[in-house]
């Protein structure tokens, strides 16, 4: 919907809506969760995590399960068929759901302005994004890949809110009939973009294969709901080597008794205070995926024309452009390179291995350790004819 407020200015309104079905996801056939009922040995019951160390009961004398039964779970299916590596498909499974609403305020040249401003309000919704790994911060699997519907959640690509603004001023001419003055003070022109933008969301992941289907790629961490800030912690075991049963707290399992894993019955957050917990192999993540947002963009782009007609033929362009003109640090994984557009190549925010993993220690959700970008300027001289 468009409606004209006043001369050479007018306001629209949309709404932008869009469904995407048969998506190609990266699967692998032969990697089964052991909480999966519907493989041979599945549906093992989940160890257990605790928050605090005074959360652990002092005796587990008969535990459902123990780490020993996950280390003893095959997670290969097609193993029976000679399968013993991964089988990795691409079927078009994957689904997606876009809304979007925008207000375009256009004001075309009158007394030598142009200026358009553009505000857009949306939510992006799907169950993968990254099936070709083209980005570290955003995991390219599954954490059960016969589990999808457990996938559903903020795409990737979500950016809220999104503000972009654009002008150009022709600079007044100088009234004169001198023409070296007329030929230096004309043809002026002062132009610039502005934009602000969400950040992308990202998924906290427990670096460690928790269902023990053979692939860490994807599997999530738990949420501690008290937790602090955007902290991680890894895990420490519960360990039931004692007399009927009585627990103690190990940092390994080899210091357990029993030279396996079979007393091993559940974690403890090693730091309790943590927002994301490590889910350690048989615990059961409970974070959704693409549930953190990073920083977004803040950053003006300015430039200064100077248009000279030498001849009726020939004219010559003088231009010097800045970007990131006030030279404001934007630790964002989307950060727009020097000419506009987003390339790993220049921007190497998105292929740190160390951002969503609890096992990273201080680079854990650490915007600092990004490229914040800096002030870049060109110059630039052209001949049309």
């Amino acid at each position: 919907m468009q409606h004209e407020l006043f001369r050479n200015s007018s306001v629209e309104v949309r709404y932008v809506g869009t469904r995407s079905l048969e998506l190609p996801v990266q699967k692998r056939l032969n990697s089964a969760s052991a909480f999966d009922p519907n493989v041979p040995g599945g549906g093992i019951a989940p160890l257990p995590t605790f928050i605090s160390p005074s959360d652990v009961p002092a005796v587990v004398v008969s535990p459902a399960s123990t780490l020993q039964s996950f280390d003893n779970f095959n997670p290969l299916p097609l193993s029976g068929d000679g399968f013993l590596g991964s089988v990795t498909t691409f079927p078009p499974i994957g689904s997606g759901i876009y809304h979007a609403g925008s207000v375009d305020f256009i004001h075309r040249f009158a007394r030598g302005i142009y200026l358009r401003a553009n505000y857009t309000f949306s939510k992006n919704i799907d169950n993968a994004t990254n099936e070709l790994f083209s980005s570290r911060v955003n995991p390219r699997r599954a954490q059960d890949g016969f589990d999808f519907a457990a996938e559903r959640g903020l795409s990737a690509l979500d950016i809220r809110h999104k503000f972009a603004l654009s002008f150009l001023y022709e600079l007044p001419n100088v009234q004169t009939e001198h023409a070296f003055v007329k030929a230096l003070a004309h043809g002026w022109e002062w132009g610039g973009t502005y934009l602000a933008e969400s950040g992308q969301p990202v998924t906290p992941l427990s670096g460690i294969d928790s269902n023990a289907n053979g692939d860490s790629a994807g599997d999530r961490t738990i949420i501690n709901p008290a937790g602090v800030g955007l902290t991680g912690s890894t895990v420490n075991f519960v360990c039931n080597a004692g007399a009927g049963g009585a627990t103690s707290i190990v940092t390994h399992p080899a210091t357990c008794g029993s030279g396996d894993d079979s007393n091993i019955v559940g974690y403890v957050a090693a730091n309790p205070t943590a927002r994301f917990i490590q889910a350690g192999v048989g615990a059961k993540a409970n974070a959704g995926r693409d549930t953190v947002s990073t920083p977004g963009l803040n950053i003006w782009n300015m430039s200064l024309l100077k248009n000279t007609k030498l001849s009726e033929r020939f004219s010559l362009q003088f231009r010097a452009e800045t970007y990131n003109t006030f030279n404001h640090r934007n630790f964002s994984i989307g950060l727009p390179t020097n000419n506009g557009t987003i390339d790993q190549n220049t921007n190497a925010n998105p292929l740190s291995s160390g951002y969503i993993f609890v096992t990273s220690g201080n680079l854990f959700l650490n915007n600092h350790q990004f490229n914040g970008g800096s002030r870049t300027m060109q110059l630039g001289l052209r001949l049309a004819w």
